[in-house]
Formats: C-alpha cells, sequence, structure tokens
C-alpha cells in the first residue's frame, strides 16, 4: 500500500447477523472512521444498495469508529485513504452475499470515478 498509496481502500468480510436486527452485530454495514472523507460516499452507497435489496432485514446500515489494529485505520491513518470495510452477513445465501459486495465495489468504483 506504501508504494502504490490507494485513494481508496476497501476491506470485504462477512459478519454474523443482521444489522437490523441487533447493534450488536456488523452484518450488512459498511464501516469507516468518523470524520473521514469517505463518509459521504459510503452514505450514497448505502441509499444505492438500499434501493436495491428487497428485504428491509438485509438493508445496509454505516458504522463510523476507528479500529486500531486495523487495516482500514492504518490505511486512513497512514496513507489517507477513503477507507471503508464492508460487512455482509454470512447467513444469507452465498449468491446474494456475493451479488451484495460486487454491487457494493462497483458502487465505490463509481464514486471514485473508474467506471
Amino acid at each position: 500500500m506504501q508504494k502504490y498509496k490507494p485513494a481508496w481502500y476497501l476491506d470485504l468480510h462477512e459478519a454474523n447477523g443482521l444489522s437490523s436486527a441487533s447493534k450488536d452485530v456488523l452484518g450488512q454495514t459498511l464501516i469507516t472512521n468518523s470524520g473521514s472523507p469517505a463518509v459521504p460516499a459510503v452514505r450514497r452507497v448505502i441509499k444505492h444498495m438500499n434501493g436495491r435489496v428487497v428485504r428491509r432485514s438485509h438493508r445496509f446500515h454505516i458504522r463510523m469508529h476507528k479500529l486500531k489494529g486495523s487495516s482500514r485505520t492504518a490505511a486512513a491513518d497512514r496513507l489517507k485513504a477513503k477507507a471503508v470495510t464492508v460487512e455482509t452477513c454470512w447467513s444469507l445465501d452465498m449468491n446474494i452475499r456475493i451479488n451484495y459486495q460486487t454491487e457494493v465495489v462497483r458502487s465505490f468504483l463509481r464514486e471514485a470515478g473508474l467506471i
């Protein structure tokens, strides 16, 4: 990362539970650091995704916090990248998770002006 100094950093993950059911789980969230320049784009991506998500319980939410030792926080702090962790819920069907992750990545590529 230090060599290429990316403007964006996406960390794709899967988590247990749906964030719409409990604030204690991370499934279906986009996480960025509070005050990050990525926040407006994250909000737009969530709006886009939730316009496509049929089931209300599968909707995406934003979380904002630094996680010490995480690659997302390191990319944001050290490289000044717009860093986001994407969490889909592992209890959803694999094809659904893949489609969600693919569309989230496409949305961020549009945000970055790459497609």
